[in-house]
């Protein structure tokens, strides 16, 4: 679900004061194009944000929010690899057939690879180590946040998830996780999401203290979208760690 319309005089903001606005980089070795706000300088202080879109959209849907996100931060906004049409993108097919919505797992996990190695390349490339790296992500990025919060826990200082779910999959799995309890997590959900109710949300924060995961919770009076205090609440917690 693109958030533009949503968020179109801040998208303006950021277009006056992005650093290379609008240059699509392919990264090599994982084939993930991406959009990129860098600092003038990057200092020991600084941040790696990667923020990973919804079902259908792409990279420039989330970079709007980059020049919130500190200007003393690298944010970098990945398309997901998988096309689905013109500019519509995704990192796993979904199936409904049966009512619910059955995930293609060998996609997503093939997914997985492909984030671990851009983070990898990333985190190289602008010296940034994985004490200050972060993955933000909005619906099915955020499903893509948790687990590589569960897969890759070394690579990851946190996880925003932003309108998102734990997949049923793989909760089993957590079970017997190593790393993924070092990994901060800030939960944000809207009290009326049509798309991802408000239940998966509370079930996540559920589940997560039952495996003695302590997340940030945040509930708020919107649909499946992001607003101004939520984002203000994603800083706020960014500055925090």
């Amino acid at each position: 679900m693109s958030l533009k319309k949503a968020f179109l005089s801040l998208f303006s903001v950021v277009f006056l004061t992005t650093h290379g606005f609008g240059q699509l980089n392919t990264e090599t070795k994982s084939g993930i194009k991406y959009l990129a706000k860098t600092p003038a300088k990057i200092a020991a202080d600084s941040k790696l944000i990667i923020l990973l879109h919804g079902v259908g959209s792409n990279e420039q849907d989330l970079f709007s929010l980059s020049g919130k996100l500190g200007s003393n931060n690298v944010v970098v906004s990945a398309r997901a690899p998988l096309t689905l049409s013109e500019n519509s993108f995704a990192w796993y097919h979904l199936d409904f057939k049966t009512g619910e919505p059955v995930i293609n797992y060998a996609e997503e996990q093939s997914s997985e690879k492909l984030l671990a190695q851009f983070i990898d390349a990333l985190a190289a490339k602008y010296k940034i180590p994985a004490s200050k790296v972060f993955l933000i992500g909005f619906s099915q990025g955020s499903i893509m946040s948790y687990q590589m919060a569960l897969h890759y826990p070394a690579k990851i200082k946190g996880i925003g998830v932003l309108s998102g779910r734990v997949l049923e999959e793989t909760k089993e799995q957590y079970k017997n996780a190593k790393g993924v309890e070092k990994v901060n997590i800030f939960i944000a959900h809207g009290q009326n999401d049509q798309v991802l109710p408000i239940k998966h949300a509370a079930e996540a924060r559920k589940f997560l203290d039952a495996h003695h995961l302590v997340a940030e919770y945040h509930e708020y009076q919107m649909k499946h979208e992001i607003c101004a205090k939520e984002l203000d609440d994603v800083v706020s917690w960014l500055s925090k760690h």
